[in-house]
């Protein structure tokens, strides 16, 4: 491979090639794949030069991470980075470089099926080289990747796409900023912090709030999730969040203060489809600046409220492709003995398809359906109800799966669409929007140079390969047959333990003629106790490996033990003891053979492949679509009704329609400006609205 490939563009690949996360319950050891070869720049450094005995020193020595600029907080000057440093200016000996190596490897590589770590030299004149660690290590869920919101992740953060991240622990600090016609030119930041799960069942902080002259928004939150590779329940989150808000409609701002609890979860996916289902218990304060004479009949001003919030939908994608379908559900009540005042229903459908049109250049269309209706069954506070406008507002707070729960218009300022025939606020809303955008510069991740070098394209797909193994044995070692054998394991070991006793005991009278019969006995007693031990303590995914080594063909084999002990030393010995213990042997592992032997092996492979395909897919979007920076036009339309509509302003029906501008620069920066176009504009609204945001999501790198 040619040195002027970025070890970036390697690395972003190798990510996309991570085999699921369960090692996090089924106990995978997380042995990865590593490689010491030396990639050397051509020229410069030549791949037969014996450097330790030529007399080379080491220049430089510097660890190559693709995504080094998530690291925070000085992780530049990590232990790994530091162990690189300590090379500098030292004679070259390879024996020192593997040590060096080993221990960032401890240090960077994350506990999962596949872990990358390469040693190149580099720059090699007047006796001089430069070292470079190439670590890289990733995981990607075959059922988060599977979702509607893994796609924008592929787009704006593919290293959290594949599960990178250093040790499983970050601190990341995003500025973010904007302007509304409503909100004013608002300011703020989002901090999010990821650790190891500990003690306790939680492993993410988050807090995201701005602020501007007329609103202020802030959020906070604590969340821990599961993953599992083979139980019904593939990945599910829980989460306390507190909001507190202040939110302006034009006319009067709407005040929200809450505490919510929940809980998501998410199934394998079923041909493609995640189901998935969560619910969260909501309560508060919800107050606003409106009068009762603005609002309709059963609706006030503010209150203290509880609610239930019930959701469940599914969620694919596929191939340029990507969807989703929720239906959520909310019980709301102003009383304390949580009676029944409100309920909210929200339908959200959200489509994507993109298609290439050349090179890492693609035409995307974005559609969203958006519905909702209240039934009010006592009373309900105005902040229940539906404010449309250029800003969209979640039906459940903070989770990553995203149900929208207003109607969305860019053409209209932030909740000033809200005008309805009975006052403020919708008890119904209709809402469609479409974007569409096609990318006009770019500059690839992967460059094409890279993606047809026969080397390259060779080690990805051994990768794969090897990804696919693991994941296998994680599924056969999950069958119910298998479980069946471990009971057995005591009962080999104290067969073995017997027989052990009487070839000692045999041994005292016998000739020395059989002492190499002996010798062999006793080495094939030894090899098959110490596999049946390490079977017993080990969890059944790293069993697996062990049992499968007792098995005929393995290399602790306990059908050799019972033909070294009971049939060649034997043979010749006719000790009863010897001849009983060694059946109980042979009678263990015909079970074990047996029940070996009824695991669904195709089953376990096949699914195994179908997680991969997952991945594969990942791998594919990267190394053909997916850009480090961007920028594309685009275009916007967007109908929205509100209800319940009458003559005049109150029609409750709008459209919109604009344009803008695009820029992302990967896991770093976004930019998106435009202009919506009010064109059914109706008395005392603006002609149509600015939509303006900009974001640095690494801040610390």
């Amino acid at each position: 491979m040619k040195a002027r490939f970025s070890w970036r563009c390697f690395g972003v690949l190798v990510l996309a090639c991570a085999s699921v996360r369960c090692q996090s319950q089924s106990g995978v050891h997380p042995s990865g794949i590593q490689s010491e070869v030396q990639p050397t720049t051509p020229g410069s450094c030549l791949p037969s030069t014996d450097y330790e005995t030529e007399g080379y020193s080491i220049r430089n020595a510097t660890i190559d991470d693709p995504w080094h600029f998530l690291m925070t907080f000085g992780a530049g000057h990590d232990a790994a980075s530091q162990t690189a440093a300590s090379l500098r200016g030292r004679p070259y000996k390879s024996a020192e470089v593997r040590q060096a190596r080993n221990e960032i490897e401890k240090q960077r590589f994350l506990p999962a099926e596949i872990n990358v770590s390469l040693t190149g030299i580099a720059n090699c004149s007047d006796k001089q080289l430069d070292v470079i660690f190439h670590i890289f290590s990733v995981q990607i869920s075959p059922v988060l990747s599977s979702t509607f919101e893994f796609r924008q992740l592929e787009n704006t953060d593919p290293q959290k796409a594949g599960g990178s991240s250093l040790s499983g622990r970050y601190l990341r600090i995003t500025p973010r900023a904007g302007y509304d016609q409503t909100d004013k030119l608002f300011g703020g930041a989002a901090i999010e912090s990821e650790w190891p799960q500990a003690a306790i069942p939680v492993d993410s902080f988050s807090f995201d709030g701005v602020a501007s002259s007329a609103m202020h928004s802030l959020a906070t939150s604590l969340a821990g999730h599961y993953d599992s590779a083979s139980n019904w329940l593939g990945h599910a989150e829980w989460r306390l969040d507190f909001e507190n808000a202040s939110l302006p409609t034009g006319r009067a701002n709407l005040e929200h203060g809450s505490l919510a609890l929940g809980l998501s979860g998410q199934l394998h996916p079923l041909a493609g489809v995640v189901p998935r289902f969560g619910l969260t218990i909501d309560g508060g304060n919800q107050h606003s600046g409106f009068a009762a004479r603005d609002l309709a009949p059963n609706t006030v001003p503010g209150s203290s409220f509880g609610a239930a919030k019930f959701y469940f939908g599914v969620t694919a994608h596929p191939r340029h492709q990507a969807l989703t379908a929720s239906y959520g559900l909310e019980l709301g009540s102003t009383s304390a003995d949580f009676r029944q005042d409100w309920r909210k229903h929200i339908g959200d459908i959200a489509y994507e398809s993109w298609w290439p049109v050349a090179d890492h250049r693609l035409f995307e269309v974005e559609q969203r359906l958006t519905a909702g209706r209240i039934q009010t069954l006592r009373v309900v506070p105005v902040g229940e109800k539906f404010f449309g406008g250029n800003a969209e507002q979640p039906f459940v707070p903070g989770d990553a799966w995203k149900i929208r729960s207003n109607p969305v218009i860019r053409s209209i300022s932030a909740n000033r669409f809200y005008r309805t025939s009975t006052g403020a606020g919708g008890d119904r809303f209709l809402s469609y929007n479409l974007t569409a955008a096609i990318t006009a510069w770019r500059t690839p991740i992967v460059p094409s140079e890279l993606t047809t070098d026969p080397e390259f394209t060779q080690k990805l797909d051994g990768t794969i390969v090897s990804a696919t193994s693991l994941l296998q044995v994680t599924y056969a070692s999950d069958d119910r047959h298998f479980r069946d054998l471990l009971p057995l394991l005591p009962q080999a070991a104290a067969n073995l333990d017997q027989l052990k006793a009487a070839v000692t005991a045999a041994q005292a009278s016998a000739p020395s003629s059989l002492e190499t019969a002996f010798d062999v006995c006793r080495t094939t007693i030894k090899s098959s106790s110490n596999y049946v031990k390490k079977a017993q303590k080990a969890k059944p995914v790293s069993a697996y490996g062990y049992v499968q080594e007792l098995l005929p063909d393995g290399i602790a084999a306990l059908a050799a033990v019972v033909s070294a002990c009971g049939g060649d030393l034997n043979s010749a010995l006719k000790d009863p003891a010897i001849r009983s213990s060694s059946s109980d042997v042979d009678a263990v592992a015909h079970q074990l053979q047996t029940g070996f032997a009824l695991i669904d092996q195709e089953a376990a492979s096949a699914k195994a492949a179908a997680d991969m395909g997952y991945v594969k897919r990942t791998l594919d979007i990267i190394l053909k679509e997916v850009n480090i920076a961007s920028i594309s036009p685009v275009f916007v339309f967007d109908a929205a009704h509100i209800g319940p509509a009458g003559a005049g302003p109150y029609t409750g029906t709008r459209y919109g329609t604009g344009g803008g501008v695009r820029f992302s620069l990967a896991s770093t920066a976004s930019f998106t400006a435009g202009y919506s176009w009010n064109v059914t504009r109706h008395a005392g609204e603006a002609p149509g609205a600015v939509f303006f945001s900009f974001g640095i999501r690494n801040l610390l790198h």
